[in-house]
């Protein structure tokens, strides 16, 4: 892939194998060159400045988003997750932009800050209800989950969520979409 794309000069296509062999190398233990690797297929990325990038961009600055996060590198996790999501936002890919939303939220669980962790998180899953069941469409539910175990609400979502999305049936447990606790009566979990 790189090795092609360099021959015919299409940087966009050194840029998405440069973001590939990043992630690989992330998986193979070699995280300081997969770093290194996502960073300069950004770099190829924004200078192509072709639109067919976007996705690459928003792939890398992901990756690179978790993986600072990982490294306890809260201030360039943070910047790369702001960067990525203003490209989202380009794209209109609500999966990618709830994905986003979601990690910026953890993000700020793991810093301390429950509340802007909660204004986020509540955030994505309002924008994973509006996409189509994915891999990630999930994520924004379990941590919303986690936060409101740890501050012992035992709830989650607004009373406005308590049915299931159009076209999703109920399952066992509707019981859950349903009930409100008494205590809470507008959240259920």
């Amino acid at each position: 892939g790189a090795t092609l794309s360099r021959k015919v000069e299409d940087i966009g296509s050194l840029a998405e194998a440069e973001m590939m062999r990043g992630i690989v190398l992330l998986w193979l233990d070699a995280p300081d060159e997969g770093v290194t690797t996502l960073e300069k297929a950004i770099l190829l990325a924004e200078r192509s400045g072709a639109i067919d990038t976007l996705d690459t961009l928003c792939n890398a600055f992901l990756v690179l988003h978790i993986t600072y996060r990982v490294r306890g590198e809260f201030d360039r996790s943070h910047e790369c997750g702001e960067r990525g999501t203003a490209i989202a936002e380009k794209t209109v890919d609500t999966d990618m932009l709830a994905m986003y939303t979601t990690n910026l939220g953890l993000q700020l669980f793991y810093v301390g800050d429950w509340r802007g962790a909660r204004a986020f998180l509540e955030r994505a899953v309002e924008l994973a209800r509006g996409t189509q069941p994915s891999y990630f469409s999930c994520m924004p539910f379990v941590h919303l989950g986690v936060l409101c175990t740890v501050e012992g609400r035992g709830t989650m979502l607004p009373a406005a969520s308590r049915t299931p999305p159009p076209g999703r049936k109920a399952r066992a447990t509707r019981k859950c979409w349903a009930t409100p606790e008494p205590d809470r009566p507008n959240w259920t979990c």
